[in-house]
């Protein structure tokens, strides 16, 4: 009975002691619960945020990777990630009215189309129990981001086809318990090489116009190749770097760069072929938000893949 005794007491200082760091750093231990990082960081336990990106792919692949069957095992894997905040590319209706709104009956969504001729766009989830959205909205990637138009530098094809334009969707959250806001930039980049420089500088400029000191995050499709793998391009190496000048690339930070994204479905994972680094997550370089973990998820069912891309999750506080 002693030793627990002196147990509990241990137990209640260690915790008062937490409390008492937090409440130095202006936290309020009534508010929620202060956590402390390894290098002595206080912080609200609402204020860490799991955020996960994935590239669904469009709806038309034929078995064994059709919508209904790759539904199935998004409905099995997605779940045990438990994002707070989810980013999803190339989602078209078909997935709408197949499963994502059953899947994540606890998530509130916005969705946002990149062209009024194709239905295909970028949608955010986030928890509705957790976070309220404040304000959304989104922009194309072009000489003129707040109308719809093509992406830069691409074929007189391709527009008449009306697959050209690009977006980058966005949301600004408030986490109910803290009051603490922040944006998430949800992202799909075109896969032309000619347009990579032209779009990063802008994405660049729009979080800095956008966001300003606020706490952001950024993930999706780039489908600029990183640097670390032989089939990187010149242009997409110098696009890479020039977004290094303004955020950090989680999987660089987290020693995960040679981890790819992009299996096509497991035929990139084939010896002869290499399955590249597309998918990424950044956070901008000011300290505002606190990158503490990163993972690319690989699952498949029963070998079976849920997307031509894997997903990337990661954990972030905000200061």
């Amino acid at each position: 009975m002693k030793y627990k005794r002196l147990l509990s007491l241990f137990l209640v200082f260690a915790m008062s002691l937490v409390a008492l760091c937090g409440c130095e750093k202006g936290l309020d231990p009534k508010v929620d619960n202060i956590l402390t990082t390894e290098e002595g960081l206080s912080y609200y336990e609402s204020d860490k945020i799991k955020v996960m990106s994935q590239n669904i792919h469009h709806a038309n692949a034929e078995s064994p990777n059709s919508l209904n069957e790759r539904a199935k095992r998004f409905e099995e894997i997605l779940p045990k990630y438990d994002a707070d905040v989810i980013g999803m590319q190339e989602l078209r209706p078909g997935w709408e009215s197949t499963f994502i709104f059953d899947i994540f009956p606890e998530y509130e969504c916005e969705k946002f189309y990149r062209s009024s001729q194709v239905q295909e766009g970028l949608f955010i989830f986030w928890k509705a129990d957790k976070l309220e959205l404040v304000e959304s909205g989104m922009f194309w990637f072009s000489d003129t981001p707040d109308e719809e138009s093509p992406t830069f530098h691409v074929s007189q094809e391709e527009i008449d086809a009306g697959n050209a334009n690009r977006i980058t969707a966005w949301v600004k959250l408030k986490v109910i318990k803290t009051g603490k806001e922040f944006y998430y930039f949800n992202t799909h980049l075109h896969n032309a090489d000619e347009s990579h420089m032209a779009s990063v500088e802008l994405l660049i400029e729009k979080a800095k116009e956008i966001c300003g000191d606020t706490p952001m995050y950024m993930s999706g499709d780039l489908n600029i190749v990183a640097p670390e793998f032989s089939t990187a391009t010149p242009n997409e190496i110098a696009s890479h770097e020039k977004l290094l000048t303004y955020f950090d690339d989680l999987a660089q930070l987290f020693g995960k760069e040679k981890e790819g994204t992009f299996p096509s479905y497991g035929k990139n994972l084939a010896a002869d072929r290499v399955n590249p680094r597309i998918d990424y997550f950044f956070t901008p370089k000011n300290g505002k938000a606190i990158p503490m973990s990163y993972q690319v998820m690989t699952d498949t069912v029963d070998g079976f893949y849920c997307s031509d891309h894997y997903g990337v999750v990661a954990e972030i506080i905000m200061t």
